[in-house]
């Protein structure tokens, strides 16, 4: 598996060391549990914001406004052998607002939309309230088991930074 993390956004700093390590665990772990059958091929994460992702979201699904996460899946291409590509964008915005409403931290927020972009690309669906409630206990497994804690602890992984404030900031 290739996994690539990449962050054009700027607002909102990020660990991306640190954010691909995370990733890859969660794909490795959502390959184990759910897309044994099936290896993973090329995985590129993108870190947007709501500017970025609404863009995408109109031209993909003909819908306006941002979202968390949209994943993309390919199909292997004949002739490169088998395996499960796509392209997952999250939306580092939304996370924050999103942590602050649920009482999470933001890196929580952030990798939950990994988590779901994952299970989208080894094959789960969630158009159904079935399917929702389906995709929600599974994308609570997965982290749980990458980060051997639940949301209810508060687990911070780290992968947002904190804004350097500039000199003249923090004088008055």
């Amino acid at each position: 598996m290739k996994l690539t993390v990449r962050s054009p956004q700027s607002r909102h700093p990020l660990d991306r060391a640190r954010l691909q390590k995370l990733a890859r665990a969660l794909a490795l772990e959502v390959h184990r549990r759910y897309a044994s059958r099936n290896r993973w091929g090329e995985i590129v994460v993108t870190v947007t914001d709501d500017a970025q992702i609404a863009e995408v979201n109109r031209t993909l699904f003909r819908r306006e406004g941002p979202t968390d996460v949209i994943a993309v899946r390919y199909d292997p291409v004949p002739g490169e052998g088998p395996g499960v590509s796509g392209d997952i964008l999250v939306n580092a915005e939304r996370a924050l607002r999103s942590a602050a409403q649920r009482r999470c931290s933001p890196d929580y927020e952030l990798l939950l939309y990994i988590a779901h972009g994952l299970l989208h690309l080894a094959g789960e669906e969630d158009r159904t309230p079935a399917q929702k409630r389906r995709m929600r206990r599974l994308e609570q497994t997965v982290l749980r088991a990458v980060s051997g804690a639940s949301r209810i602890v508060g687990w911070t992984p780290g992968v947002f930074r904190r804004p350097r404030r500039s000199r003249r900031e923090g004088t008055s």
